[in-house]
């Protein structure tokens, strides 16, 4: 994989070494560099060689070898360029590569308003229960669950942007659930 500085036009062979050898950090002291600062627990090497695109974005560099990189975002994380992210197939998609592409307040946005459908959906079972609905119960109960999944789908995205994000969430549910349970005592 090889990236380029375009304001020193250099270029960086990451391929088989790290951050220093590779000379993409050359002249940063590592408790300044914005990988560092972005990435969790993973070494750096293994940032970049993750998230190459967003590395590349960090450090002000472009991706010119490996896998095509995503479209420059501006500030508020939305694309620019939105025909090369709509091209990219579906089929091979992964939460990473999404990340990649919808970042930033677009993601929190879409996340935000799949929730918001979310409980409509758990409303909409409820009115089918009763009959004040046209939407019989099975297919309210289908809405719930694509309207889970969706949900589910933003949080695998939201993981990938705020690493450990998971962890915290299922140790808060855990605590929330005995909580839950000994109320109901």
């Amino acid at each position: 994989m090889k990236f380029r500085n375009p304001e020193k036009g250099e270029i960086y062979d990451f391929e088989g070494r790290d951050c220093l050898t590779s000379g993409f950090c050359v002249g940063i002291r590592c408790e300044e560099c914005p990988i560092r600062n972005h990435r969790s627990e993973v070494s750096c090497r293994e940032y970049v060689l993750n998230s190459p695109n967003t590395a590349a974005r960090l450090m002000g560099y472009e991706v010119i070898e490996g896998d095509d990189p995503a479209p420059e975002c501006d500030s508020q994380g939305v694309a620019f360029n939105r025909v090369e992210a709509e091209s990219v197939d579906p089929k091979k998609l992964s939460a990473e590569m999404i990340s990649e592409i919808i970042t930033g307040e677009e993601l929190l946005r879409q996340t935000a308003e799949e929730a918001v459908e979310l409980a409509q959906a758990a409303l909409k079972v409820i009115r089918a229960a009763k009959g004040t609905t046209p939407l019989d119960g099975e297919d309210a109960v289908d809405m719930l669950v694509e309207e889970i999944a969706d949900v589910q789908n933003c949080i695998a995205v939201l993981s990938e942007r705020l690493p450990g994000l998971q962890d915290k969430a299922n140790k808060i549910s855990a605590e929330k659930m005995k909580r839950w349970k000994e109320r109901l005592r």
